[in-house]
C-alpha cells in the first residue's frame, strides 16, 4: 500500500538536487573553457591548412605554366605554324628556362612552405602542450571545488537530517496517520467494508464480489495517490528553507545572476541609449529635464505614435503601408472642410474614421485577396491620395480659428492633455489584443510563415485585410489628435510621416520581415524618436545637420539590437593575419 515518501528521503533528494546543480555548473564551466582551448589550436590548424594549400597552388601553377607553353608549341607544330627545327629549338629554350628560372622559383616556394610548416607545427605543439597543462590545472581546480561541495552538502545533510531524525520520524507518523484517516473516511472505503460484510453473510455471489472489490480497490488506490500528490508537507517547510538557503551565492546563483544581467543589458540597449543622450543634452540645456519639456515631448508626438501603432500591426504580418501620411492629409482635409461648412465637428470625426478604415480596407483587399505586394499598392495609394489632397484643398492651407477638437489638448488630467490618454488608451487596447487574444497570435503566425499559418487553418486573407483596416483606424485617431494640436491642414500634411512611423517601429526592435516584435517595443522606439527630435532642437543644432545626426543615432540603435560580435570578429581577423605570416 502506497504511503508518503519518508521525510528523510524528501530532504535528501532536495539536497542531492541542489548538489547536482552546483556540480553541473562547475563541470559546464570546465567544459566551456576546455572547448575554447581546443578551438584555439583548431583555429591555428585551419589557418595552416589554408596557407599550405596556397603554397601548393603556386607550386602547381609553375608546372602548369610550363606544360601550357609546351602544349602551345606542339599545337603550332601540328598546324605547321613553325618548323620542326624551330619547335626543337623553342622546346630546348623552354626546358632550359624551366630548369633554371622556374625551378628556382619552385625551390624558393617549397623552402618557404617547409619553413612555414615547421614554424606553425612547432607553434601548434607548444600551444597544445600549454593547453594540456592549462586543462590539467583547470581540472584540478574543478575537482577541488567539487570535493568542497561534497563536504559542504554532506555537512548540510548531517545538520538538517541526521540531527533531526526523531523529529522527522514523528512528522512521518503524523503524515501517514492523516493519510489513513482520509482514506478511511473516503466513501469508497466504506462501500468496500459493506461489500465485505455482505460477502461474509452470503448476501452476494462470488463473481459479483470479485468484480466489485477490484473496482473499489482501484478507486481507493487512485484516491490515495491523489492525496499523496496534492498534499503539501507544511511540517517540512523549515527544513526545506534551510536547504534552499544553503549556498545562496553558490556557482548556480552566480551564473544565473550573470546571465540575467547580460539579458537585461541586451534588452535595455535602447533605454541606455536614451539615458546617455538625455544626460548629454541635459548638460547643454538645463531646461531639458523640466516637467514641461517632457510633457511637451509626449504631447507633441502622440499623433505620430498612433500611426506607429497601426504600422506595427501591418509590419508584424510582413507588410508595409506607405499611404498613412497621405491618408492623414485627406482625413485632416475632411475635418477642416466640414468645419468651414458649419457641419458638426463630431460628424466630421466619424467620417474621417470611416474614410481611413476604408482606405485600409482597399490596401488589405489588394494585399490579402489580389496578392499584390504591400509596397506597390500602398505606394500607389500614397501618390494618388496625395494628389487628391491637393485637389480637395485646392492647393490651399486651411487654418481653423476655433475647433471643438481643441478640447483634447486644452483640457488636462494629471497635468497631461487628454490627447495623451487617448493615445495610451489606443496603445493599451492594441497591446491587449496582440498579447491576450487569438487574433494577436494569428498576426504573428501570418508574419512568421504565411503558408504554415494557412495550412494550420488560419484565414490569412481575412487577417491581412483586418490588419490594414485596424491600421486605418489608428491613422484616423492620429489625424484627429494632429488637428486638435495644430488646427491647420495643408496638402503636404503627413508628408514622410510614414517613414517616421516605420522608423519608430524599427527602433523598437520589431522585425521588418514580420513575426517578431510588438506594441510595447514600438512605444519605446516612438519615445526614442520623440526625445531625439526634441533634443536636437533644444540643443540648437541646425536643421541641415539634424537629419544626419538622427540617421546616425537610429542606425546605432538598430545595430545595437543585432548580434554582430565586432570585437570577436576583429580579434579573429588579427589572429588569422598573425598565423598566416
Amino acid at each position: 500500500m502506497k504511503n508518503y515518501n519518508s521525510s528523510q528521503d524528501i530532504l535528501k533528494k532536495q539536497i542531492q538536487d541542489k548538489y547536482i546543480k552546483e556540480e553541473n555548473v562547475i563541470l559546464s564551466n570546465l567544459e566551456e573553457k576546455t572547448e575554447k582551448l581546443y578551438d584555439s589550436v583548431f583555429f591555428i590548424g585551419r589557418i595552416r591548412d589554408i596557407k599550405l594549400s596556397k603554397y601548393n597552388e603556386k607550386i602547381d601553377l609553375i608546372e602548369a605554366d610550363f606544360l601550357k607553353s609546351k602544349n602551345k608549341l606542339k599545337f603550332n607544330l601540328g598546324v605547321q605554324k613553325i618548323s620542326k627545327q624551330e619547335y626543337d629549338q623553342k622546346i630546348s629554350n623552354l626546358e632550359n628556362e624551366f630548369n633554371t628560372v622556374k625551378k628556382e622559383k619552385e625551390k624558393i616556394l617549397i623552402d618557404k612552405k617547409e619553413k612555414y610548416k615547421e614554424k606553425i607545427e612547432n607553434l601548434i605543439k607548444e600551444k597544445s602542450l600549454a593547453n594540456k597543462e592549462k586543462i590539467k590545472e583547470l581540472t584540478l581546480i574543478s575537482e577541488k571545488k567539487i570535493e568542497e561541495l561534497k563536504k559542504y552538502f554532506s555537512e548540510l545533510e548531517e545538520k538538517v537530517i541526521e540531527k533531526n531524525i526523531d523529529k522527522l520520524a514523528i512528522i512521518d507518523e503524523k503524515k501517514n496517520t492523516s493519510l489513513e484517516s482520509k482514506v478511511q473516511n473516503y466513501n469508497k472505503t466504506k462501500q468496500l467494508e459493506i461489500l465485505e460484510t455482505q460477502k461474509e453473510n452470503g448476501l452476494i455471489d462470488e463473481d459479483f464480489y470479485k468484480v466489485s472489490k477490484n473496482k473499489l480497490s482501484n478507486q481507493i488506490s487512485t484516491k490515495r495517490e491523489k492525496i499523496i500528490s496534492k498534499n503539501t508537507i507544511f511540517d517540512l517547510a523549515n527544513y526545506r528553507i534551510q536547504i534552499k538557503m544553503a549556498k545562496m551565492f553558490g556557482y548556480q546563483t552566480r551564473k544565473n545572476v550573470g546571465n540575467g544581467l547580460l539579458n537585461l543589458l541586451s534588452k535595455s540597449k535602447l533605454i541606455i541609449i536614451i539615458m546617455i543622450f538625455c544626460v548629454i543634452v541635459g548638460f547643454q540645456n538645463p531646461f531639458f529635464f523640466t516637467q514641461a519639456t517632457w510633457v511637451n515631448i509626449i504631447a507633441q508626438n502622440v499623433d505620430l505614435g498612433c500611426l506607429a501603432l497601426g504600422m506595427t500591426i501591418i509590419i508584424l504580418t510582413g507588410g508595409i503601408d506607405l499611404s498613412v501620411g497621405s491618408t492623414m492629409a485627406i482625413g485632416g482635409s475632411i475635418i477642416a472642410k466640414f468645419a468651414i461648412n458649419g457641419t458638426n465637428m463630431w460628424i466630421s470625426v466619424v467620417v474621417t474614421i470611416i474614410f481611413s478604415m476604408f482606405i485600409g480596407m482597399i490596401s488589405g483587399l489588394f494585399v490579402g485577396y489580389v496578392k499584390l505586394q504591400p509596397f506597390i499598392i500602398t505606394l500607389v495609394l500614397m501618390i494618388g491620395l496625395r494628389g487628391f489632397a491637393y485637389i480637395y484643398l485646392e492647393n490651399k492651407t486651411i487654418i481653423l480659428s476655433d475647433s471643438a477638437l481643441s478640447i483634447l489638448v486644452s483640457q488636462k488630467l494629471f497635468n497631461l492633455p487628454i490627447a495623451v490618454f487617448v493615445f495610451f488608451g489606443l496603445a493599451l487596447v492594441s497591446y491587449i489584443i496582440m498579447r491576450f487574444y487569438k487574433y494577436g497570435r494569428y498576426i504573428y503566425s501570418v508574419g512568421g510563415n504565411i503558408n504554415a499559418a494557412r495550412l494550420s487553418g488560419i484565414k490569412t486573407r481575412e487577417v491581412l485585410m483586418s490588419s490594414y483596416i485596424f491600421a486605418g483606424f489608428c491613422v484616423s485617431i492620429g489625424t484627429i489628435l494632429y488637428m486638435a494640436r495644430t488646427n491647420i491642414i495643408t496638402p503636404t500634411t503627413g508628408n514622410q510621416w510614414e517613414l517616421n512611423a516605420i522608423c519608430a517601429v524599427a527602433l523598437g526592435g520589431t522585425a521588418l520581415t514580420g513575426g517578431r516584435g510588438g506594441i510595447f517595443q514600438t512605444l519605446i522606439g516612438w519615445l526614442v524618436l520623440s526625445i531625439l527630435t526634441t533634443a536636437l532642437i533644444m540643443v540648437g543644432i541646425s536643421p541641415n545637420y539634424q537629419l544626419v545626426i538622427k540617421a546616425c543615432v537610429i542606425l546605432l540603435a538598430v545595430l545595437s539590437d543585432k548580434n554582430i560580435n565586432i570585437v570577436q570578429k576583429t580579434k579573429q581577423y588579427i589572429n588569422q593575419i598573425r598565423y598566416s605570416i
